[in-house]
């Protein structure tokens, strides 16, 4: 389970049982928020060449640019917490 949030969860499957699940009521597909799309490409989180492209972030002097892939949609409460760390979303 990624997410729990009373009236509905967010939970992760494999394709077989996510295809079996397919058209259930209730199930909603949201394979699509595993994506971050740029103007370049789209880079899908759950790939494991986009998976080989993370770093850790180096501490330094200037401004960077990271990219941040929350767990789902309803993640802004965390993006509201680390903008009190002073970084800029």
């Amino acid at each position: 389970m990624i997410a729990d949030y009373g009236s509905f969860q967010v939970i992760q499957l494999d394709e077989v049982l996510a295809g079996a699940m397919a058209g259930q009521p209730g199930i909603e597909d949201a394979s699509e928020d595993n994506v971050i799309a740029l103007n370049a490409a789209r880079l899908d989180t759950t790939a494991s060449e986009v998976k080989a492209l993370r770093k850790p972030a180096v501490a330094g002097n200037g401004k960077r640019l990271h990219l941040v892939h929350f767990a789902d949609r309803s993640s802004l409460n965390g993006a509201r917490l680390w903008s009190r760390t002073g970084l800029r979303l």
